[in-house]
């Protein structure tokens, strides 16, 4: 009698936790339907997908370039004329830097559709490091050419939200609206789950 109480109980209590577990995974598997969905809609508002493929047809280049530029790797003259102009500073490494960048795009703006610049390179050199990252996803964008924001954000709630608003969106400041980075795409950091991404 005792054995079957202890069968009976601990097949209820699997049966709920079998329930529990099926009611979790449904749960997830509809938040990530409806993510799911909310994604497809936004890669077909705002075209990115599809304008990603026609560059990627037209240049016959299934590659993005990635600025990631180093101090100790761009060219002396490069670096020179630089701080020449700006000072052997922060202003003047990434004066360097956007140099450097634009060079790059220029010589390949035609042979690619898409670009990669890493923001940590530029955010080494504080605020001005953060004015040539601007500056070289606007001409990247002048150029034809997808940005894709290597900034590997990843949090919740209002932070994600900010984060997304600037770099791919737009924030209303009274009655105008602006687009801080303007980057048609950005890397993210998973590990926070949906909320992050």
């Amino acid at each position: 009698k005792q054995l079957k109480l202890t069968v009976l109980s601990l097949t209820t209590l699997f049966l709920l936790f079998a329930g529990a577990t099926i009611k979790i995974m449904y749960d997830q598997e509809q938040h990530i339907k409806d993510l799911g969905n909310a994604v497809q809609m936004n890669f077909e508002s705002t075209g990115h997908w599809a304008e990603s493929i026609e560059k990627i047809k037209e240049t016959k280049a299934p590659i993005c370039v990635g600025l990631d530029p180093m101090l100790a790797y761009i060219p002396d003259e490069v670096k020179q004329a630089a701080f020449a102009e700006k000072g052997e500073n922060l202003e003047g490494a990434a004066e360097a830097c956007l140099r450097f960048n634009e060079a790059i795009l220029r010589e390949t703006a035609d042979l690619i559709p898409a670009v990669k610049p890493q923001i940590a390179m530029y955010e080494q050199f504080g605020i001005p490091g953060l004015i040539a990252y601007e500056k070289t996803v606007r001409l990247a964008k002048e150029l034809g050419l997808i940005v894709i924001a290597d900034v590997k954000r990843g949090d919740i709630g209002s932070t994600s939200a900010a984060y997304a608003e600037g770099h791919l969106g737009s924030i209303t400041i009274g009655e105008k609206q602006f687009f801080p980075f303007d980057a048609d795409m950005a890397t993210v950091n998973p590990y926070l789950g949906s909320d992050g991404v």
